[in-house]
């Protein structure tokens, strides 16, 4: 059975129990690190020290100062593998506490787990070639899942806790894209339509006649004061996105 590094401790993996209120099973709120093994040696274990201390110091953790080495070290010799190539995986959570976003006060004792586990150093002359698939990267950008991964909505309440705000409300390219909704819905929030703002079409017009160029490479064009002036009169039933589209055709 392997043996595994728990909160300060070495034990057999079957013995951690992990409570279901540990933030870093309902937020994954927390950080990791991996280091490779090599004969026993830990490579370049005092810049993965660094980053380790650094990802605490980001997301507001205690100060991690336990020495990754030799938490690596005892788990190498817990399971008999002082000699080989191996894998060290840590990782630290908040802690326990009821699940709310904002950081718990006072600030519970972390949770740390830790293991080891053979993995051989690949022989790169001897690997077939291999197919890779190039993808965005969308590991922040897929807001619509419910994702039980909430780091990024953590840091957020706490910052807008910090300043003394009830909520944080999310933007991207002048969109909200997240936070609670139903608050919002209660203070019923009225947004007038771009008829009744005329002049807010002008700096529209500017911000789309940019935009287009630096993102779909459409020409550049700099409308004339009387082509504003025609634009500003217009209804725009269809509202900005109609006064984008217009500006689109414009550019073609």
């Amino acid at each position: 059975m392997m043996n595994v590094y728990w909160n300060g401790e070495v034990m057999p993996q079957d013995s951690v129990r992990v409570h279901p209120d540990d933030r870093g099973y309902l937020y994954g709120d927390g950080i990791y690190e991996v280091i490779r093994v090599y004969q026993g040696r830990c490579f370049e274990a005092q810049a993965h020290q660094r980053r380790w201390r650094q990802s605490a110091d980001w997301i507001g953790l205690s100060p991690q100062d336990a020495s990754l080495e030799a938490i690596c070290l005892s788990l190498l010799e817990a399971n008999e593998c002082q000699k080989t190539d191996a894998m060290f995986y840590l990782q630290v959570s908040r802690g326990v506490a009821p699940r709310k976003h904002v950081f718990p006060e006072p600030a519970p004792a972390a949770s740390v787990y830790g293991f080891v586990k053979p993995l051989a150093r690949p022989d790169l002359l001897a690997r077939p070639l291999a197919r890779a698939a190039c993808l965005p990267d969308r590991r922040w950008l897929d807001c619509h899942i419910k994702s039980i991964s909430l780091l990024g909505a953590v840091m957020a309440a706490q910052k807008a806790h910090e300043s003394d705000c009830a909520e944080a409300i999310l933007h991207r390219e002048g969109r909200v894209t997240e936070r609670l909704y139903f608050r919002l819905n209660v203070l019923n929030l009225r947004i007038p339509p771009l008829r009744e703002r005329p002049e807010d079409v002008p700096e529209l017009v500017r911000f789309y006649a940019d935009w287009f160029p630096n993102h779909e490479s459409l020409p550049y064009r700099q409308f004339s004061i009387s082509a504003l002036n025609r634009l500003r009169n217009h209804q725009w039933p269809g509202n900005v996105r109609e006064l984008r589209n217009v500006v689109q055709r414009l550019l073609i």
